[in-house]
């Protein structure tokens, strides 16, 4: 089918939407119903994402996904030249063939202003005004776009604070990474303090003693960086 505007993201990961409109043949048919009737979209899309970043290539898999597929009625086939090997072949032959991808993410740099000067990239300045969530960050965003001639990109870690106001004394940039699947058998409880999240990590460890392998369900990972004494 023919394919829609393309966009890239660039900065140290991120993305933005639309695509190819390709027809899925990968979902059973009842998991394709039921996703067009969430979401509000007939017909399943596959958009191919080139992420320069990712250290997994193919169809989304997951709990992400299933959220893509039940709020878009999407599907994310992920192409990552990290995993496909020779990555920079892989980039030059996609690029000189005009199909990058239909989501590109890529670091800021020689790359992004390749594709900006190659018209790989579509304008998205007619799009901008209803993007209110990416809008927070439009000082960033015009920092990036600001020697080409239109909006072809959006960077990822930005902040709506200024760059000489301390940021994780504020506004945390993470938060606990935690078994998903494990989580939502709970009910998915509330978690406001780090004392909230011991009760989460301690029933997760009752429930599942061990690792699919066999090894000890451990609560936490930490890693450090010391010197011997």
């Amino acid at each position: 089918m023919k394919k829609m505007s393309k966009y890239v993201t660039t900065g140290l990961l991120g993305m933005t939407l639309l695509g190819s409109l390709a027809g899925c043949g990968g979902a059973a048919e009842s998991d394709t119903d039921a996703a067009s009737s969430e979401s509000g979209y007939d017909e399943t899309i596959t958009i191919d994402v080139y992420n320069g970043l990712a250290n997994y290539m193919g169809m989304q898999e997951g709990w992400f996904a299933k959220i893509v597929r039940d709020k878009f009625n999407m599907e994310l086939n992920i192409i990552a030249p990290n995993v496909a090997g020779n990555g920079d072949t892989l980039y030059q032959t996609r690029t000189a063939a005009g199909d990058l991808g239909d989501l590109i993410i890529v670091d800021n740099g020689q790359q992004y202003n390749e594709l900006v000067e190659a018209g790989l990239l579509t304008d998205a300045s007619e799009y901008y005004e209803t993007m209110e969530n990416v809008q927070r960050f439009d000082a960033a965003v015009q920092n990036l776009n600001k020697d080409a001639d239109g909006l072809y990109g959006f960077p990822t870690s930005v902040s709506t604070l200024k760059a000489t106001d301390p940021s994780e004394g504020l506004d945390p940039t993470f938060g606990a990474y935690v078994r998903w699947d494990l989580y939502g058998e709970q009910g998915y409880p509330e978690i406001g303090t780090l004392e909230d999240l011991l009760p989460v990590i301690q029933k997760m460890q009752e429930d599942n003693p061990t690792t699919d392998s066999g090894k000890k369900f451990m609560g936490f990972l930490y890693s450090a960086i010391g010197t011997a004494t």
